[in-house]
């Protein structure tokens, strides 16, 4: 690692409506198996998978979902590139602290937004727009499980 400030790893506070959907996936994970989950439990799991224990989604479902609940709330594009970029889901400053992940992947983190910081804003708005079309169900969902949030 070299000694530019743009190389240095970042934390990004995720909005309050992101750290919701995040609350309400755990919630979800509770109602469907009666329990809170542990540390070998996938967060994210297939809801209709049959059987007694959760069964992780795919990888590939895994980025859109993500990436949806992302869009949804109108997370900073520069975390959603990056997370796609780098496969590492933004988490919040605690946990951050206890991750896992290593200097480098954070440092890979903080490449891929100062990356994203560096495209024009045309290429801003053409990613953007392929991410809401290959990703149109899952922010769909993600703002009806909102919506449906609220109106409790």
């Amino acid at each position: 690692m070299n000694d530019n400030d743009n190389d240095k790893p970042r934390r990004v506070a995720l909005p309050p409506e992101a750290i919701a959907l995040l609350e309400e996936q755990r919630r979800r994970f509770v109602a469907k198996f009666g329990r809170e989950p542990g540390p070998n439990d996938p967060m994210f799991f297939d809801s209709d998978a049959e059987g007694p224990d959760p069964v992780a989604i795919t990888p590939d479902a895994f980025t859109r979902n993500m990436t949806g609940a992302m869009l949804a709330v109108d997370a900073p594009l520069s975390v959603v590139y990056a997370f796609r970029k780098t496969g590492i889901p933004p988490m919040t400053d605690a946990e951050w602290e206890t991750s896992a992940y290593s200097a480098d992947d954070l440092a890979e983190w903080a490449a891929a937004q100062t990356e994203f910081e560096k495209m024009s804003r045309q290429q801003k708005r053409l990613w953007r727009r392929k991410l809401e079309t290959e990703c149109a169900a899952e922010i769909a969902a993600a703002k009806a499980r909102a919506a449906k949030k609220e109106k409790r």
